[in-house]
């Protein structure tokens, strides 16, 4: 098997994989004479001493982490002679123990601390519901154009029956609040509706459309107050007061609903025609 192994090698490798042994004078009796081959040849018998060189500074520096008898005997008296010390030594080598262990412990504790805040900061950050933060601009306006896309994909319920609809949130799981639905004009109709659970609030999302599809204007009902809301103009149709906000393709407007609950629609009717039907129910 050895013969074999040694045969299938090539030279390099039978090379580096014996040289530590003829160093030695180990070399197996059966690769020693293609070794000395290899030995004839400059390349290999310069290595052979570099190796040499090597090996030899490796064993200097080896040798200068041995102890001999003497340095163990000294290292074992200093041992020793911790049990020979004067009480006072002895004090205070423990009296500099215990303020190591002191220190450590508040290096510790100003750890956990720091530690604790850091991540008590994260999760007031990035938690709306600790800190009362819901960008229902930025959050709505996406769902809008999700729900305008693709209502069948995204709504619970399709119908054109706002009885329907109203029972929908009526029994909808810890909903906490009503919806009421628009009164949209001639020529409109409504088309389904869901809720969209976020972590920190549920929001009540109903779809309207245009008989033919061309044009569709999104009713969102939820939870808050009308500081939650950014600041903007301010309208006036009859006896409701919106602000009216726009964007690249959709204008926007918001309301308070009088019972903590707020409602933003979203469409591309002009604000003052989206209040005028936002008027109409009330």
């Amino acid at each position: 098997m050895k013969t074999n192994l040694y045969q299938s090698m090539s030279d390099d490798e039978l090379f580096f994989s014996l040289v530590d042994r003829y160093a030695a004078g180990e070399i197996p009796a059966e690769v020693s004479s293609r070794f000395d081959a290899l030995l004839q040849r400059p390349d290999y018998k310069d290595k052979v001493e570099v190796f040499k060189k090597a090996h030899g500074k490796l064993q200097l520096v080896m040798d200068g982490f041995y102890l001999n008898e003497e340095q163990t005997i000294e290292i074992r008296s200093f041992a020793q002679g911790a049990s020979n010390m004067t009480e006072d030594e002895q004090q205070g080598i423990d009296d500099l123990g215990n303020e190591s262990k002191i220190s450590g412990m508040f290096r510790f504790l100003v750890f956990i601390a720091v530690f604790g805040l850091v991540i008590g900061g994260a999760i007031w950050k990035f938690t709306p519901e600790k800190h009362g933060k819901f960008d229902a601009l930025y959050y709505l306006s996406y769902e809008s154009t999700v729900l305008a896309n693709d209502p069948v994909g995204r709504m619970d319920i399709v119908t054109a029956d706002p009885s329907e609809l109203e029972n929908y949130f009526a029994k909808y799981p810890n909903l906490g609040f009503k919806v009421n639905l628009l009164t949209v004009p001639t020529g409109w109709t409504v088309k389904g509706a869901t809720v969209i659970d976020y972590d920190f609030t549920k929001v009540g999302a109903i779809l309207y459309s245009q008989n033919d599809g061309s044009d569709h204007l999104v009713q969102f009902v939820w939870k808050s107050k009308k500081e939650d809301l950014p600041t903007a103009y301010e309208g006036k149709e009859g006896d409701l007061t919106y602000a009216s906000y726009t964007s690249e393709a959709t204008n926007l407007i918001s309301y308070s609903n009088g019972d903590d609950t707020s409602t933003l629609l979203v469409g591309r009717l002009s604000a003052v025609q989206m209040a005028k039907i936002a008027a109409a129910k009330r």
